[in-house]
């Protein structure tokens, strides 16, 4: 028969884990982790951003985007883009004969 109990809910008013059950987990062998800390910890990724990375959230640097490129760039591209077109219906024209 299925065990139909709840978990014991973390002892935190916000609903996750409180600094003392992080350390208890961080500080625990794998798979000597109290039940209801570790059915708590499987569910709530903020929980498990605190276990795995500490309690400081850590964010990325913004990068800068990249300058656009120059005009003369976008033309020499256009530029060899036709090229292989042009190349590429030629070549067709000689496999084929009629085009």
């Amino acid at each position: 028969m299925a065990d139909t109990s709840t978990p014991a809910a973390p002892s935190s008013p916000s609903g996750c884990l409180s600094q003392e059950e992080v350390s208890r987990l961080r500080s625990a062998q794998a798979g000597d982790v109290p039940e209801e800390l570790a059915r708590h910890l499987a569910g709530c990724d903020l929980c498990q951003e605190r276990v795995l990375f500490g309690p400081a959230r850590r964010t990325r640097r913004r990068r800068e985007m990249p300058p656009m490129p120059s005009s003369t760039r976008a033309l020499v591209l256009l530029a060899v883009m036709a090229a292989v077109i042009v190349a590429f219906f030629i070549t067709l024209n000689s496999l084929v004969g009629r085009l």
